[in-house]
């Protein structure tokens, strides 16, 4: 069955972590993980003003994927609110994909230490994190 695993938590929840152990795990039966950080390059030159671009390139990423019929994909993305993951859900249903979401739970004071732990162009600010906490502890539950 093809399969689009939505991930879903703040930075610092374990999401990239997790990603990659699954995609490990199908790696036989032929998966990927896009994230929209990719977009940035190894050197994470984060530009915000280009947030929206890097989003349409990640979802152009994961339509060209199942356009090839990778069997299992996974964006690895916050995904803290509808706008940001309703367009994988198009195109899950678009291409015959069946979606799942993978929510991962972190304190914040976990997330913000392992967040302190990253290379210095890689952190994110402690009060975007915080944010995104109070984001993600309003999401309904997943079903």
């Amino acid at each position: 069955m093809k399969t689009l695993y939505i991930m879903q938590g703040i930075s610092g929840s374990g999401k990239s972590t997790l990603a990659r152990a699954l995609e490990l795990d199908l790696m036989q039966e032929g998966c990927r993980v896009y994230s929209t950080d990719d977009y940035w390059g190894v050197d994470y030159d984060h530009d915000c003003s280009k947030l929206a671009q890097a989003h349409a390139w990640n979802r152009a990423r994961v339509a060209q994927a199942m356009h090839e019929g990778i069997l299992h994909i996974i964006v690895d993305n916050t995904n803290l609110d509808k706008k940001s993951w309703e367009p994988y859900l198009l195109l899950a249903q678009e291409y015959n994909y069946t979606p799942q979401f993978i929510r991962c739970e972190v304190s914040l004071e976990t997330a913000l230490a392992r967040n302190s732990k990253r290379s210095t162009h890689r952190q994110v600010p402690d009060k975007t994190i915080t944010k995104m906490y109070n984001r993600f502890r309003n999401l309904p539950p997943l079903l």
